[in-house]
């Protein structure tokens, strides 16, 4: 399956600038977003994100705009989202609203998108008394410029009419991938309709696994097991999973000591269980 364009996601975030840089270089797809106040150090060498790009497909000149979650600054470590510029520290701040996006979605129409495709690291939460509830629905509503919207983040299926646009969501992990058919008149650019069909896993136990693929993450496994496969310590007691414990337990303070001897904070709650 042959990437075009990715959007940038929370995770995408894990590590520092300088190593997202790496990863833009090692790509051989686009990175798009669009509520970014900079995407000036998100490049490498001649690959660079966008606000958005144009993929064309039998004739059809596809925009894809894309939004980031704003919680992403809460969910990786301090530090991960700064970066260098004429010797000052800057930050990358991520916006909560759609401006961005739809200013982008208005000028990937105006380079000659038939359709325009809006990717947002957002997803749905809940059914909520029979309505679907969360940011991905949110979202959907405001963007006014967008024809289709895919979602992420929650971690969940989603797919419906939002706003008069199919907004949809697939699991992570490879679980499943939106099938989406959209029917556009390009001579008034304009969608007429749209379909989303959710693949899973087990409907495709016929598919080949791709020999390249398969011997990066062996090689992977071998550089990992050597590191997990490390003797530590040993234990006698049993540790069962779940519930609450009545007393603080060996291993827990353990761990409890490993995090504060290798992530130093000023302040620390910690659960045990």
């Amino acid at each position: 399956m042959k990437l075009d364009a990715s959007v940038f996601g929370n995770h995408e975030h894990d590590r520092d600038i300088v190593h997202l840089q790496k990863m833009i270089g090692a790509s051989n797809f686009k990175w798009v977003v669009s509520n970014y106040n900079t995407i000036s150090p998100l490049k490498s060498g001649s690959k660079s994100t966008k606000p958005f790009t144009l993929i064309k497909r039998n004739g059809v000149n596809i925009g894809i705009v894309g939004m980031n979650t704003s919680q992403t600054v809460e969910q990786v470590f301090p530090g991960n989202l700064s970066y260098t510029e004429s010797n000052q520290k800057r930050d990358i701040v991520i916006s909560d609203k759609v401006t961005g996006v739809e200013k982008a979605a208005k000028q990937a129409r105006a380079a000659g998108a038939d359709v325009v495709i809006a990717l947002i690291h957002w997803g749905w939460n809940q059914n909520s008394n029979g309505k679907a509830t969360g940011e991905l629905i949110d979202y959907a509503a405001q963007l006014k410029s967008v024809d289709a919207i895919y979602g992420g983040h929650s971690h969940q299926t989603f797919a419906s009419v939002v706003g008069n646009k199919l907004t949809a969501q697939a699991r992570n992990s490879g679980q499943e991938y939106l099938r989406t058919q959209i029917c556009v008149d390009t001579a008034a650019n304009k969608v007429i309709g749209a379909s989303a069909e959710h693949v899973k896993k087990a409907d495709v136990p016929t598919t080949l696994i791709d020999a390249t693929t398969a011997q990066i993450v062996a090689g992977y496994k071998t550089q990992l097991n050597a590191k997990l496969d490390v003797k530590i310590g040993a234990v006698s007691a049993v540790f069962p999973r779940g519930g609450t414990p009545p007393v603080e337990r060996l291993v827990d303070m353990f761990d409890l000591h490993i995090h504060i001897d290798e992530i130093p904070t000023w302040f620390r709650y910690y659960t045990i269980g």
